[in-house]
């Protein structure tokens, strides 16, 4: 049974088979009938084209393409062909290489939308980035929808026929701008460029395994393609460096390899992605140029000798601290230098190469004299720096004593409490020549006890704190040199010296109440100091204003603040020390006067104080001295006896002047103007001011001065710019002619130089040959019986 199933199955799949074997032949055979009916018979095909151009594209890696449109079935404007089948090479595309895959690249596009044969076509193509600037051959053909392929000539194909001339073009590339803004800094043997990234296309975008090219010349500025191709081949004349960059990001690059002292010019190109894809020179102006250099050592300090040693040996070492190169080349070597003059104009040794940071001379410099010395670094370039400091070395390997000197001043006389003490110079014979001084003062005279002053460097010393009233002082100088152990000598003299009391100060507050006459007590010595030896007051009295104060005039002592005032008499009070040292005068007062008359010790000025003026010398008195012919009159305040500065009266007060002179100058803090002239035997004039006064001749203005270079201020510092006044007068005689230099205290300070007939100078020296302090002098200049005065000023 189960067979009989078997066999019945195999008969229906063997008859199964057979009926659909039938069936698929039948289909087969009507459709092809039907498919071949749709086409003509014989097949027709788009035309070929025959006018394709290529046109560069307007964004980078884009081509144009245009030509006219072939029909579905040859030239038929309708229907239009189904698509194009592109390809694109690097050479001309024949006939026969359309197809020929491994050098033709297949362009896969997805157009629509085709216009009818015989109308213009154009379609861009993209994405041929990997092209940009490169030129394209590009070959086309049309089909159908069986698909059936129109044909494709080149020019070549066809043999002098106009048919596809234009088939190519340079693809869109769209390079980095041209750096604008390249700098250079100059290294060690290096350049370090600068500058802001363009962008990748143009300033946009950024650029993405990109280069940079960067060529140096060393003999003129890159700014043509011919200057950049001209540039010589190797490094580091050429170089190229793959680089990525940010649009507008600020770039470096160094470039090494260059010569120290060689001039070089620098230009630079960018690149995209693209191989073509370059940058135009830069445009940066002034075009970019640079000098590498070479960093010299680094500073370094001496270390010894010490400065202003004195050497006992002829052979010295020397030793300094090591310097390094910042440019890590390393120190070549050092050398040493010694001279006998500050700037090293010359040297007496001077070794070199060197290998450390000490040395011994080998040869002996010569002894008793002063050097200078310092030491150099040389690196391995040859860039050479000094030590930071030269230093001074005395070479003195036997000592002798400083010569013999004398003592000036004071010798055997009265002074003041703060005497100033003069000798001459001594002088070391040997390095470093200089000499220190010690003053030795004490009251006994064999120096049993003694007080020094040590160090003194210059031949004169004026005490600053007071010595010893009505004491009897001895005095010498010892010099001594600057030896390893110092040797001294002594003067060949010792002078001794009083001391004399300083004057009580002027009574002062005059005041007449009733028939008495009071004074405020006297407190101050004229120095302002506490007055420790008081003793009482003189009491003047005259009808004579003018002899006042003279013995003859004096009336009483008292050691009270008071006294009778007497009709028809001036009265003045003085006070007294126990030395019996007496003060100037008071104001003088005269129950039966207004005025108040302050007569001065030596009665040659009298000043006239009206009542109106009196309250201004009110807590204060008025000081008069006399140098020469200039009287110095200032209010002291009484409580310390200071100057007051810049006082008036508040009125006019009268000043007269018992003297030889024609004329009162007053200083007005710049130069003497006149105030007054003779009448009878006296000068008066009248004035709210005090301050310096001087009295001389009208007849010095037949005397007068022409001209002064530079004027009136001249700075004698040797620096060879108006180091001396020079005056021109006019007038001069045969006569006698005497030209000095007085201080404004009236002390003479030099004489003149005479040049010509006419002309004189003073270098701003005093009599010593030392520059005088800056401040204002006086020059007189007298010929005969005429005098010329005047003032100039020395400044620094």
């Amino acid at each position: 049974m189960l067979k009989k199933i078997i066999i019945n199955i195999k008969k229906y799949m063997k008859y199964s088979f057979k009926a659909a074997f039938v069936f698929l032949l039948i289909f087969v055979i009507f459709r092809v009938s039907f498919i071949y009916s749709a086409e003509p018979s014989p097949p027709q095909y788009p035309a070929g084209i025959s006018d394709l151009t290529a046109l560069t594209g307007v964004y980078e890696g884009d081509v144009i393409l245009t030509w006219t449109a072939p029909g579905d079935d040859g030239s038929k404007a309708d229907p239009p062909v189904s698509g194009y089948s592109i390809r694109y090479y690097e050479g001309q595309i024949t006939r026969t290489g359309y197809n020929d895959y491994e050098k033709v690249k297949i362009y896969n596009s997805i157009w629509t939308d085709f216009v009818a044969g015989g109308s213009v076509e154009t379609r861009v193509l993209t994405g041929l980035s990997e092209y940009c600037g490169r030129k394209l051959y590009f070959a086309l053909k049309g089909y159908d929808e069986v698909p059936n392929y129109g044909i494709w000539n080149s020019s070549s194909d066809v043999g002098g026929l106009e048919i596809n001339l234009y088939n190519s073009c340079i693809v869109k590339l769209i390079p980095p701008s041209p750096v604008n803004n390249l700098t250079v800094s100059a290294g060690y043997k290096n350049a370090i460029l600068s500058w802001t990234s363009p962008g990748d296309d143009g300033n946009s975008g950024n650029i993405i395994n990109g280069a940079i090219e960067i060529r140096c010349s060393p003999t003129n500025p890159i700014t043509s393609e011919t200057d950049w191709n001209s540039v010589s081949s190797g490094y580091p004349y050429r170089a190229v460096v793959s680089s990525s960059m940010i649009a507008g990001s600020l770039q470096r690059y160094t470039l090494t390899g260059l010569a120290i002292g060689s001039t070089y010019y620098f230009a630079i190109k960018i690149k995209d992605e693209n191989e073509s894809g370059w940058s135009n020179i830069d445009i940066t102006i002034p075009k970019p140029v640079s000098s590498p250099i070479n960093a010299p050592p680094v500073a370094f300090g001496l270390s010894s000798p010490a400065n202003s040693i004195i050497s006992a040996t002829e052979k010295p070492s020397f030793s300094w601290e090591n310097s390094t190169d910042p440019d890590n080349s390393g120190i070549y070597s050092y050398g040493l230098q010694i001279s006998e003059y500050s700037n090293f104009s010359s040297f007496v040794q001077a070794p070199i190469g060197i290998a450390y940071s000490s040395y011994t001379l080998i040869e002996a410099i010569p002894d008793d004299k002063t050097y200078y010395w310092r030491a150099k670094a040389i690196d391995v370039d040859g860039g050479v720096t000094y030590s930071n400091e030269s230093r001074i070395l005395y070479v003195n390997t036997s000592n002798a004593s400083p010569v013999n000197f004398s003592l000036t001043s004071p010798k055997n006389e009265t002074v003041l409490k703060k005497p100033t003490f003069v000798w001459s110079a001594s002088q070391d014979p040997d390095p470093p020549w200089t000499v220190k001084y010690t003053i030795y003062y004490s009251t006994y005279s064999d120096f049993a006890s003694y007080q020094t002053i040590t160090n003194l460097s210059t031949t004169t010393y004026t005490f600053i704190s007071n010595l010893t009233e009505n004491t009897t002082y001895y005095w010498k100088v010892a010099a001594s040199d600057e030896y390893i152990v110092p040797s001294s000598i002594f003067s060949t003299e010792i002078y001794s010296f009083y001391v004399r009391p300083v004057l009580p100060a002027a009574p002062a507050g005059i005041k007449m109440t009733n028939n008495s006459i009071t004074w405020d007590s006297v407190l101050l010595d004229e120095d302002g100091v506490s007055i420790t030896d008081f003793s009482k007051y003189k009491i003047y009295r005259s009808s004579d204003i003018k002899i006042l104060g003279t013995s003859g005039t004096f009336a009483e002592d008292t050691t009270q603040n008071s006294t009778l005032a007497i009709s028809g008499y001036w009265t003045a009070i003085r006070a007294v020390d126990v030395y019996g040292n007496e003060s100037a005068n008071s104001m003088s007062i005269n129950p039966d006067e207004t005025k108040q008359i302050m007569i001065s010790n030596t009665r040659d000025l009298i000043i006239e104080i009206p009542t109106e003026a009196q309250i201004s010398l009110t807590g204060k008195i008025i000081s008069i001295s006399k140098s020469g012919n200039i009287y110095d009159i200032k209010p002291l305040n009484i409580s310390n006896m200071n100057e007051i500065y810049n006082f008036e009266f508040s009125s006019p007060v009268k000043i007269t002047f018992e003297t030889n002179g024609d004329c009162v100058y007053w200083f007005n803090g710049i130069e003497y103007v006149a105030l007054g002239g003779r009448i009878g035997n006296s000068i008066t004039v009248q004035t709210k001011k005090l301050g310096r006064f001087y009295t001389g001749s009208i007849g010095s203005y037949k005397l007068k001065l022409v001209s002064s270079f530079p004027t009136k201020i001249f700075t004698p510092n040797g620096d060879g710019i108006n180091d001396e006044i020079n005056l021109t007068f006019s007038g001069i005689t045969e006569e006698s002619i005497n030209a000095q230099i007085f201080d404004m205290s009236g002390k003479k300070v030099s004489d003149m130089t005479q040049r010509d007939f006419s002309w004189f100078l003073w270098d701003g020296k005093d009599s010593d040959g030392k520059v005088v302090l800056p401040g204002i002098y006086i020059y007189q200049v007298k010929n005969g019986k005429y005098t010329a005065n005047g003032t100039v000023v020395v400044a620094r």
